[in-house]
């Protein structure tokens, strides 16, 4: 058993957190660093671009790994959602619809199951039995 722990900083934010995660039925759950993420965003098409769009492509890479401030994302999806947040310094956590702010400590964790999700005051841990 593994286990990625979202640290938080209201106990406001926790409830909204753990209702937004319970249950919540991920097909994956993970982190990808600055690069990775841009990498992944941007020059996945790369090869395969029609040459009119590769500046554009280039361009967008550019702005995302050194204009953008966030350093890490943290994403999970799964067939009707996908939760996408952008992690700022020092450890706030920003999702992209701007309702919720955390603070995160985790690693990359791949899962394919229901979420199990424990609360402890200020932390949230997402338990990833082995399968």
């Amino acid at each position: 058993m593994s286990i990625i722990t979202i640290h938080v900083k209201t106990l406001k934010d926790v409830a909204r957190l753990k209702k937004l995660l319970d249950g919540f039925e991920a097909k994956s759950v993970f982190i990808y660093s600055k690069d990775e993420y841009c990498k992944s965003e941007h020059l996945s098409i790369f090869p395969e671009a029609m040459l009119r769009y590769k500046p554009i492509l280039l361009l967008d890479y550019i702005k995302c790994r050194y204009f953008k401030r966030f350093h890490q994302v943290f994403h999970t999806y799964n067939v009707k959602y996908n939760i996408l947040a952008f992690i700022y310094k020092p450890w706030r956590i920003v999702i992209t619809d701007g309702i919720y702010r955390w603070l995160y400590h985790g690693r990359l964790e791949k899962i394919y199951q229901k979420l199990k999700v424990e609360v402890y005051n200020h932390e949230i841990y997402v338990v990833v039995d082995e399968w």
